[in-house]
């Protein structure tokens, strides 16, 4: 596309932008219009969102009083921000009547985020939600969310009425379902963590901690006293350790973590806040690892620069032996 069309494209953007901030300012007075019959859309009002565009759809589903996507717990912080998005819904204020601003605004069956919010197998409401801060149709460049103007806009898909509402931020409902997946793999405080032992198919042991000290096992023998530092690497990863990325569904079936290549279990102490886990681990073709916690029904991927972070050998974790004067000698310059 030419500079010419992309200019008028930006043009047109920011011309819309201010149209929104005029309407909202005259809005303040009593003629303004407002959105009509919207249902309270609420984690208690709803037991289904089902988000979808060109590429991507997410269905995030209430099972059992708890929100999934698929069989893997909801990302809260994300969709606590998306349920106070939907909150101002039933405040949205006319901004559009035209549908030829429909993808300007990302709300077109082109470049827009469809919604569907469910109860029951019923469905309660649908809108296109134009909340990206991209959406682009073919080569034309559309920024439906701008920061000088700081709105979503909803339109009802059998409606050319488009409403807008204040967006602090945007993308609120993005559809691919990697955004809506819980990504966290452990959490466990290092001050929490009692014991840590691996098996590998050619090598077993095991770290405890004693009167403050890590020490280093095998085979019922004390090997030696881990290295502090890199102890302390190892916790610091247990502690917040996130995936890299998630299986496919293909993947996640085709999986048989009876089979795991590695295993590292994290016990911890008693009276801990946090609960043991034991990870098992596939090597991928790709790279990296699929890893699933015991217990669980879903997995997860950590990449090759992940991984050396929480895979040590014993070799890793002692300190490297001392020099002798012979050694040391030939080393110096």
């Amino acid at each position: 596309m030419g500079g010419k069309q992309v200019g008028f494209v930006f043009a047109a953007l920011v011309v819309l932008g201010i149209a929104a901030l005029i309407f909202r300012f005259i809005s303040a007075e009593p003629e303004k219009i407002l959105i009509s019959g919207v249902a309270t859309l609420s984690e208690e009002t709803l037991d289904k969102i089902v988000i979808r565009n060109n590429e991507f759809e997410t269905e995030i589903e209430k099972i059992d009083g708890d929100w999934r996507v698929g069989p893997y717990p909801v990302q809260r912080r994300r969709f606590e921000d998306m349920w106070a998005t939907t909150q101002m819904f039933d405040e949205a204020e006319l901004i559009a009547q035209n549908p030829e601003n429909h993808p300007l605004m990302g709300v077109s069956p082109e470049n827009g985020t469809l919604v569907e919010f469910w109860n029951e197998g019923d469905l309660i409401e649908e809108f296109f939600v134009g909340d990206q801060q991209f959406a682009p149709i073919g080569e034309r460049i559309i920024t439906p969310w701008q920061n000088f103007v700081r709105l979503c806009y909803l339109r009802d898909p059998e409606q050319d009425d488009v409403y807008g509402i204040f967006c602090d931020f945007p993308d609120r409902f993005l559809p691919d379902p990697r955004f809506w997946k819980h990504p966290l793999i452990t959490e466990i405080p290092r001050d929490e963590v009692e014991s840590i032992s691996f098996r590998y198919p050619e090598e077993d042991f095991s770290l405890r901690i004693e009167n403050s000290v890590w020490v280093v096992s095998q085979d019922g023998a004390e090997v030696g006293q881990a290295d502090s530092e890199k102890m302390l690497e190892l916790l610091q990863a247990v502690e917040y350790l996130v995936t890299s990325d998630f299986p496919t569904d293909d993947e996640l079936n085709r999986l048989n973590f009876d089979l795991a290549d590695i295993t590292m279990f994290i016990q911890v102490r008693t009276g801990a806040i946090s609960r043991s886990a034991r990870l098992l681990l596939l090597e991928r073709d790709e790279g990296g690892y699929f890893v699933k916690r015991q217990g669980q029904d879903y997995a997860f991927i950590i990449d090759d620069q992940v991984a050396p972070f929480i895979l040590k050998r014993i070799a890793d974790l002692l300190p490297p032996p001392p020099q002798s004067d012979a050694e040391a000698s030939t080393s110096s310059p």
